[in-house]
C-alpha cells in the first residue's frame, strides 16, 4: 500500500490531474471542431449539382465532377460550401482547377468586357479596310503604288490595323518589306495629300 502523500505531494498530484483533464478537453474540442467542419462540407453529388447550377450552363456533368473531385483532393471540401471564402492563393488554385476541368471558356467574360468588345467590333466595321473605302487613303495607296516610299510610310501610319491598306503599305506597294519605305524608294507623296489623325 502506498504511503499517504504530504500536502506538497497532494498539490502536485492535483496539478497533474488538472493538466490531464485540460489536455483531454483540448483534444475533445479539436475533435468536435473537426467533426463540425467535415459535416458542413457537402456530399459529392450535392457539390456537383451546386457547380452545375452556379455554372450557368458552362459545365457538363463530367466537368463538374472533375472540378469537385480536384477541389476536394487539392484544397478540401470546405471550399465547396456555398459562401466559402477562399484565400487569394486558394482562388488562384480554384481557377486553375476550373480551367483544367472545363477549359478557359468556363470562366466567361465579365459583362463590361463584352460591351467593350462589341463597341470595338462596331468601330472596326466603320473603319476603311480596303482600297476604295477612303478617298484619302486611296490617294496614298495610288502614290505608294507609283513608287513613293514616303506615301507608303504615310499610308502605313494612317491605315487601320489589320487592313488591306496597312498590308499594302507594309510591303512598300507590293515590292519589299522595309522598316521605312522612304529609305529605299525615293518618290514623294502626292502634293496636297493630308492625313486625318488616327483615332
Amino acid at each position: 500500500m502506498a504511503a499517504p502523500l504530504s500536502s506538497g505531494g497532494q498539490a502536485r498530484t492535483r496539478a497533474r490531474r488538472a493538466r490531464r483533464v485540460a489536455a483531454v478537453a483540448v483534444v475533445l474540442v479539436a475533435a468536435s471542431a473537426l467533426a463540425c467542419r467535415s459535416s458542413s462540407a457537402p456530399d459529392r453529388d450535392t457539390a456537383v449539382n451546386d457547380v452545375l447550377s452556379q455554372g450557368q450552363g458552362k459545365f457538363t456533368r463530367q466537368q463538374a465532377e472533375c472540378y469537385v473531385d480536384r477541389v476536394t483532393q487539392d484544397l478540401g471540401a470546405a471550399l465547396l460550401v456555398p459562401g466559402a471564402r477562399p484565400t487569394p492563393a486558394q482562388l488562384d488554385r480554384l481557377t486553375t482547377i476550373r480551367i483544367d476541368c472545363a477549359g478557359v471558356a468556363s470562366l466567361g467574360l465579365p459583362p463590361d468586357t463584352r460591351a467593350i468588345l462589341r463597341a470595338e467590333t462596331q468601330r472596326d466595321r466603320n473603319e476603311p479596310t480596303r482600297h476604295g473605302d477612303s478617298v484619302q487613303l486611296d490617294a496614298l495607296w495610288d502614290a505608294c503604288a507609283q513608287g513613293s516610299g514616303e506615301a507608303c510610310d504615310l499610308l502605313f501610319d494612317a491605315a487601320p490595323v489589320g487592313s488591306e491598306y496597312e498590308e499594302f503599305a507594309s510591303t512598300c506597294g507590293g515590292r519589299t518589306k522595309e522598316l521605312r519605305c522612304a529609305d529605299r524608294y525615293a518618290g514623294r507623296a502626292a502634293s496636297g495629300t493630308t492625313l486625318l489623325p488616327k483615332p
